[in-house]
């Protein structure tokens, strides 16, 4: 099991998960899975939603080391809020911009490592098939999300598929899904945190029996656990709150997989937009422009 939160806390518990017992599991479990239960709700929320009694909760947070529910609670909250970029950072020092760069590229490298370990372990040539099987391919995806979503829905209509990006409004979104049938695919894309619009898309596909495949930065996300294929694109960002380059990275590489069964066509479609832009005179002269006083 992989922890949304990163910390010796979290990590501590999922070294401890298996030795647990039960009711200190499912409360172990929550704090990886759905630390925000911990970070914003009270010990008698908590007790309620997980039917874990208060007591149980309390010994369990001291058996970590602090002194009652709420020193845990703050704790995960600090973490919750750090690893959404929430919390209020100190003004960078002369110099210190540049070693932000320098932190982003290598964080951009840490994610892409990751998610290219993770890219093949997937079910790529079903879902190929899954896409070009498709009558309908939606794709749902909300706030900056909707980067790499954009990205997919451009990509398909390259390699002969439509996709139809779903507008994130709860109208819109039932609009766009009520009419979904078993032969359709949803493809949805979740970063950190996970909205409820794209929760929401899946439970209707899944209600149509309709395939859905899950882009997403962790196994914690509860998008992957709904979805029948699940891709995962680590979303980490440093020192930003997250990161759009290995959900771009992985979109691109599934397209890829997919346009490596049908190559003609990939060919026949790119020769024909070459035209059109030729045609449409879109393309920029290839010789210099005259410069300033020539």
């Amino acid at each position: 099991m992989s922890s949304r939160l990163i910390g010796p806390l979290f990590s501590e518990l999922e070294g401890r998960l298996p030795d647990l017992p039960r009711k200190q599991a499912v409360l172990a479990q929550t704090l990886l899975e759905a630390p925000e239960l911990v970070a914003f709700g009270s010990v008698r929320d908590l007790s309620a939603q997980l039917d874990v009694n208060t007591v149980t909760i309390i010994r369990f947070a001291k058996s970590l080391g602090f002194n009652g529910y709420q020193a845990l609670q703050l704790a995960v909250r600090d973490a919750y809020l750090s690893r959404a970029g929430l919390r209020t950072v100190r003004a960078a020092s002369d110099g210190e911009g540049a070693n932000s760069a320098r932190d982003t590229f290598a964080q951009h490298a840490s994610n892409l490592d990751l998610a290219r370990q993770h890219f093949f372990e997937a079910d790529l040539d079903g879902i190929a098939q899954a896409l070009l099987d498709a009558d309908r391919i939606f794709v749902c995806a909300s706030g900056s999300a909707a980067v790499p979503g954009l990205t997919l829905v451009r990509l398909l209509r390259h390699i002969g598929l439509r996709g139809e990006l779903v507008a994130g409004s709860d109208v819109d979104r039932v609009i766009s899904l009520h009419d979904m049938a078993p032969r359709d695919v949803l493809v949805v894309i979740g970063l950190w945190l996970t909205f409820r619009d794209t929760h929401r898309a899946l439970v209707l596909a899944r209600r149509a029996d309709v395939r859905t495949i899950a882009i997403v930065d962790s196994a914690a996300s509860p998008l992957g656990k709904l979805a029948d294929d699940t891709i995962f694109a680590p979303a980490q960002g440093s020192p930003l709150a997250f990161s759009v380059v290995a959900a771009v990275a992985v979109v691109e590489a599934l397209i890829a997989h997919v346009a490596g069964r049908r190559p003609q066509r990939r060919q026949e479609i790119e020769r024909t937009l070459h035209n059109l832009y030729l045609e449409e005179d879109l393309l920029a002269p290839a010789y210099p422009l005259p410069t300033r006083g020539d």
